[in-house]
């Protein structure tokens, strides 16, 4: 086997590591206050994210450090 196909399966494995830790989409999704669809065009999705960042503003209280 030559080094850098060592090298390849390496980074192969290590991201296959990375990627099993990551949490679902799904379970991100569901543990998210907002979700902004990014599979639409781009217009509408600045279009969501400037009426959430307006909803946003518009809201009393403080945010809360995770």
């Amino acid at each position: 086997m030559t080094e850098q196909r060592f090298d390849a399966i390496l980074a192969r494995q290590r991201f296959d590591a990375v990627l099993a830790r990551q949490v679902p989409d799904e379970e991100k999704r569901r543990r998210a206050d907002f979700v902004v669809d990014t599979s639409v065009s781009r217009e509408e999705t600045e279009a969501h994210v400037a009426t959430l960042v307006k909803a946003l503003r518009g809201r009393r209280g403080r945010a809360v450090a995770a």
